[in-house]
């Protein structure tokens, strides 16, 4: 069966090896499941919800379904590699405010897989039209921190000994914030900015 998604797109990485990055469907459940499986199990550990269970992987995969999260997930050579989710906070305080999970498997951290799903995620939060974007990560998650940190989310508090990883361990939480309107301000600044010398001939 054709899968059929919102969005597509392929990128070419620096060594050449082709990246997919698509909206995830209902279809994808086997391969999503084969990719936390593949997860080493230190980063397993830091997972929300146990979805190296089918049960609960299937789950989580009805939020997609009911339209409460939009999932992106970035294959290369057949396989799931990594994944972004951002879930709009729809009521109250924080209705123009989306959090964001990304996960990517530790061998292709050092390529660009979190910086082209980030960019997508932005291009999804402005057409919702969401202010700020909201990333928690637990302690522990040095990679993932950095990540965040690289993407210029800035680190705004942490709550100490506040959640409970899978194998019951207490730690810290890590609270951090991407303000999306100083983005699109900055980018209208600096083209405002540039200036094109006359041509000559």
């Amino acid at each position: 069966m054709e899968k059929k998604s919102e969005y597509f797109e392929t990128v070419a990485l620096g060594d050449g090896t082709e990246l997919t990055v698509r909206t995830t469907s209902l279809e994808d459940l086997e391969s999503s499941y084969a990719f936390f499986q593949s997860m080493p199990e230190e980063q397993k550990q830091f997972l929300r919800i146990d979805v190296c269970d089918k049960a609960r992987a299937a789950k989580r995969y009805e939020r997609i379904d009911k339209g409460k999260t939009i999932r992106l997930i970035a294959e290369c050579e057949g396989r799931i590699i990594g994944e972004v989710s951002l879930e709009k906070m729809r009521y109250g305080w924080l209705r123009k405010s989306g959090e964001v999970r990304m996960l990517v498997l530790p061998q292709y951290a050092d390529k660009i897989v979190s910086e082209i799903l980030a960019r997508e995620v932005f291009l999804l939060a402005a057409r919702l039209g969401l202010n700020t974007l909201i990333a928690r990560v637990m302690e522990g998650q040095d990679e993932l921190f950095r990540i965040f940190e690289g993407l210029h989310f800035r680190h705004e508090a942490t709550q100490k000994k506040h959640v409970v990883d899978l194998e019951g361990n207490l730690r810290d939480l890590y609270h951090l914030t991407f303000d999306l309107r100083k983005m699109w301000s900055d980018m209208e600044h600096a083209i405002s900015e540039t200036t094109f010398s006359p041509m000559e001939f």
